[in-house]
């Protein structure tokens, strides 16, 4: 900065120079050349006056100084005070929750309540780094102007600190960064009236005799205590000078500059020759004369009375001082006031720590921790409520905060509330000056909502990217089941067939069972993979799972050996579930083999089953994804080798197995998640190396007694017909030609048919009765469905038998059959197919029996 008064004039003895009073005395009194010798022993004591006086002028030009600096380094301290202050306040709103989720305009509303409270705020703008985004002054959706000042605006962005600036039009800016994750992502500004620093000025200092001017770069008048100097763009040291003497021509001015710390001002303290020479003109007079009358003697009382004096001056000046100090405290107490009302109304946790304990803190603080109030933290030390997980990252960056006095990013941690709860937290910390140490101030918002959210989220997209994966699979396996199914059901058809016209001892019955066989694993492997995809087709009844396990244990025993034991703690009084009572033996049979497995020598299986209800809460061991609600959870429990974590992520793919070549599919919990999943269940897998693995299945309880846990067992030879009619409808030739001869084979009389339109047509011919119709599912043209509603109308004792390797949601949703429907799975045995047609018949005979028992 050029500062066109360097340094304050010195103090001159004017007209009563030592010189000049010799002349008069001689001239005037004519002083004989005889006694002139006499006055030579006056002269040194005149000199020695002289000396003393002017030792005394230097001493008070110091005291000037002196006074000039201190003034002006008093009013650079409360400007800067004042900057300060702004500059928070902007901090404060740098930290709304708003800015983080992008809502643009409840954080103007935000930023509008503060510059309803400020009338010293001309205006408060939210800029990008390529300008405004808005301005309070402008009205929404009004085009905004280019920035007075982008200098601020760049050294902003570059530096993360904030910026003072002057504006061409009588105001001046403080640019605040609004800073995320170290980055500055906006800057709030706030456009202030130059006449806050004037108001400062005239407050703390008497402008009658003394004038203050804050110049800006290239000495630019910020603001001045001369009414009609106002504020000026650039000028130079010479033009700087002329304003000021244009506007006060009879004044010569003493200049103190000093600069604002935060801030690229100066300020300038200007004072009036008169002023300051005048309290010791009246002393400097009476040295004169005393020295003139009585040398010693008056130069005695000269001091002395120059002693007397300056105390009186200093006491007053003192006085003074002390006055506008008082005043300048006031301002301060005034200011800290209305900080502190914006700090206790913030919602998130502020407080100032020194020497790594609470020095102040706000009421959010005490909510943030559980504290029953700020004074129960007071003096407490802030590492006890740091997660020990963050201590070593939060001392390195009290560390550097202190050590480099700037400002740490933000930083996600976790605190400990007083009840020993963990919340997730974004700090951040600035270093201050509290009382005579030195300290930090923290922010701190509580992100517990927000890290929810976001695991909510990353849960929701895996259940996502799960259905789409289940939804790829499942058209994959509808599709090779319709197919597969078909030719399986040929392949044991005629391998049946074949049997049955073999003698026992023919040497071709070996090779067809072992087909038979083959076929059958076949069929098993398409049946878990539409279980996986939740295409299974499935009957749910209400049953006991209790009474269901019970039913199994003899086999389960059977099938992990003697060498393993299998523990069974059933729950009493458990609720009922609505369930395919054979999905039910595929899930207990698949974690046992599994947990058989998982078991490399004598080791226990554990099968227990209880009553939960998830209220939501979080409260218990249970699954985060786990729906609120009542449910019915099976436990399988071994203390095998475990897995290890990656193992646990792939547990439910299909065809993922670490079983030795031949000793599985990969297709076992595969089938058990598509089974649970199709029933609106929940499972989850807990596991670890060398220490067993647990699975839990939940259920949801269904509100209704349970049936008997399984139906009659199928008779080991169906009764064959008595010459029924079955019209069988097969769009396979080679599927409709085996079922043929399936059918007739069991007694009963067959009209085929390859298709819907022929079947149609077919029973229209016929004079007799239709008995039965046995029809596939899946049919070009027409639905298995929906050809037995059409011949239904005009057939209506015709019981119905849908037949196919995939239902395709036709007569089943998600592979739950519908009411009232019988289902036949391709591919079937002839024992089986000889038992549907018997409940088909039986069914007809019940219903002729109530049908009577009406009338």
């Amino acid at each position: 900065m050029n500062v066109p008064f360097v340094a304050a004039a010195p103090l001159q003895p004017s007209a009563f120079s030592l010189k000049r009073l010799i002349i008069v005395i001689f001239k005037k009194y004519r002083i004989d050349w005889m006694v002139r010798p006499h006055l030579a022993g006056v002269v040194p004591l005149i000199l020695f006056a002289a000396v003393m006086l002017l030792l005394f002028t230097r001493q008070q030009e110091s005291a000037i100084r002196s006074l000039l600096q201190t003034r002006a380094e008093s009013l650079a301290f409360i400007i800067d005070r004042s900057v300060g202050e702004q500059a928070a306040l902007l901090r404060g709103l740098a930290t709304s929750g708003t800015l983080d989720r992008g809502d643009l305009a409840a954080f103007r509303l935000e930023a509008e309540r503060l510059w309803r409270i400020h009338p010293e705020w001309y205006t408060l703008v939210l800029t990008d780094r390529h300008g405004p985004v808005f301005n309070l002054r402008i009205p929404e959706g009004t085009p905004l102007p280019p920035l007075a000042d982008p200098a601020s605006l760049k050294q902003v962005w570059e530096s993360r600190k904030f910026a003072v600036g002057n504006h061409p039009r009588a105001y001046i800016t403080v640019r605040v960064p609004v800073l995320r994750q170290g980055r500055v992502v906006h800057t709030l500004v706030a456009v202030i009236h130059a006449q806050l620093l004037e108001n400062i000025i005239v407050a703390s200092t008497d402008t009658r005799e003394w004038d203050v001017v804050v110049v800006g770069p290239g000495d630019a008048i910020i603001a001045s205590s001369i009414p009609a100097l106002g504020l000026k763009a650039s000028l130079s040291p010479s033009a700087l000078r002329r304003e000021i003497q244009r506007f006060s021509p009879a004044r010569r001015r003493y200049a103190s500059p000093v600069p604002i710390p935060s801030t690229n001002w100066h300020i300038l303290v200007l004072a009036r020759t008169e002023d300051l020479e005048k309290p010791f003109l009246t002393k400097r007079t009476t040295v004169y004369l005393g020295a003139s009358a009585a040398a010693l003697l008056t130069i005695f009382l000269v001091w002395s009375l120059s002693a007397a004096l300056s105390a009186r001056r200093e006491t007053a000046v003192l006085k003074q001082e002390v006055d506008k100090r008082m005043r300048t405290q006031a301002a301060l107490e005034e200011s800290e006031a209305r900080f502190r009302l914006l700090v206790e109304s913030s919602p998130d946790a502020i407080f100032v720590h020194v020497d790594g304990r609470f020095a102040y803190l706000n009421q959010a603080t005490a909510r943030l921790l559980k504290a029953p109030s700020p004074d129960a933290l007071a003096g407490r030390s802030i590492r006890e409520f740091i997660h020990p997980d963050f201590h070593g990252i939060v001392d390195g960056r009290l560390d550097r905060l202190m050590r480099e006095k700037r400002p740490v990013p933000l930083l996600e941690e976790r605190y400990l509330r007083m009840d020993g709860i963990a919340v997730a937290v974004e700090t951040s910390a600035v270093p201050i000056r509290y009382g005579d140490a030195d300290g930090a101030l923290v922010f701190v918002r509580d992100i517990t909502e927000r890290i929810e959210r976001e695991t909510a989220h990353d849960i929701l997209e895996r259940q996502l990217a799960q259905a789409r994966k289940m939804e790829s699979v499942g058209r994959l396996a509808g599709g090779v089941a319709h197919d597969f199914n078909n030719m399986l059901s040929v392949i044991t058809g005629y391998s049946e067939l074949a049997l049955t016209r073999l003698h026992p001892g023919d040497a071709l019955r070996n090779d067809l069972e072992e087909i038979l066989s083959a076929a059958g694993r076949s069929a098993d492997i398409i049946r878990q993979l539409l279980a996986f995809a939740r295409r299974q087709t499935a009957a749910p009844v209400v049953l006991n799972l209790n009474d269901a396990v019970e039913g199994m244990l003899r086999m389960l025993r059977r099938l992990i050996g003697e060498a393993v034991e299998l523990s069974w703690s059933p729950r009493t009084g458990l609720w009922p579930v609505r369930i395919d009572p054979a999905q039910v033996d595929q899930i207990i049979t698949n974690l046992c083999v599994n947990a058989r497995d998982a078991v490399t020598d004598v080791g226990k299986i554990a099968i227990e089953t209880h009553n939960i209800v998830v209220d939501g809460s979080g409260d218990g061991d249970h699954p985060a994804t786990l729906e609120p609600g009542e449910y019915v959870m099976i436990t399988v429990t071994d203390n095998g080798i475990g897995m290890a974590p990656e193992t646990l992520e792939k547990v439910f793919e299909p065809f993922f197995t670490t079983k030795a070549s031949g000793r599985g599919t990969g297709l076992g919990m595969a089938t058990v998640y598509g089974i649970v999943r199709q029933n609106h269940g929940f499972i989850h897998v807990d596991s670890e190396l060398e220490k067993g693995t647990r699975v839990r299945i939940f259920l949801p309880r269904h509100h209704a007694d349970a049936g008997p846990a399984s139906g009659d067992a199928l008779p080991e030879k169906a009764p064959n017909g008595r010459g029924e009619t079955v019209l069988l409808v097969e769009d396979e030739p080679a599927i409709l030609k085996m079922g043929k001869q399936l059918v007739e084979g069991l007694g009963y009389t067959v009209l085929p048919a390859t298709g819907p339109e022929e079947a149609v047509t077919l029973a229209a011919a016929h004079p007799g009765r239709i008995h039965l119709l046995v029809t596939d599912v899946v049919m070009p043209g027409m639905s298995g469905r929906d050809l037995a509603q059409r011949l239904q109308s005009t057939h209506p004792d015709i019981q119905v038998l849908f037949v196919s390797g995939y239902t395709a949601d036709i007569i089943a949703h998600h592979g739950v059959l519908d009411d009232g429907v019988t289902f036949l799975q391709k591919p079937f045995s002839r024992k089986t197919l000889a038992e549907k047609l018997r409940q088909l018949r039986l069914r007809e005979k019940n219903d002729k029996r109530r049908l009577k028992a009406e009338d």
